[in-house]
């Protein structure tokens, strides 16, 4: 909901947008659409299908909107608090666990490869 706005997005523009995979954005939009939030539209190419708010959808945002800038003022005030770019911290992070996973990260340990 983070990233639709007013014009439609296919699922792999928001799996690019959010940096998550297919499946999980497709699962996503298949709970959302079944609650109401979005719906499928189609698209010039009438082989695909994009995402689209719905009324619901939009109203259940501007609310969201609100929430969102809070816990984005709160998660500015820990940094000055902690002095670190915490917010860095965690993108350095997913774009690392993006390239080697934890997961693999630990079998390696568990095997002994340094």
């Amino acid at each position: 909901m983070r990233v639709l706005n007013e014009e439609p997005m296919s699922v792999s523009d928001l799996c690019a947008q959010l940096h998550i995979t297919q499946g999980a954005v497709s699962q996503a939009v298949k709970l959302m659409e079944q609650d109401g939030l979005v719906a499928r539209v189609p698209t010039t190419d009438s082989r695909s299908r994009s995402v689209v708010l719905t009324n619901k959808g939009k109203n259940l945002r501007s609310k969201l909107i609100e929430q969102w800038r809070r816990r984005t003022d709160a998660i500015w005030e820990l940094e000055q608090e902690i002095q670190a770019p915490l917010r860095t911290i965690l993108e350095d992070a997913i774009e690392a666990l993006e390239d080697r996973g934890f997961a693999d990260r630990l079998s390696q340990k568990y095997r002994g490869d340094e």
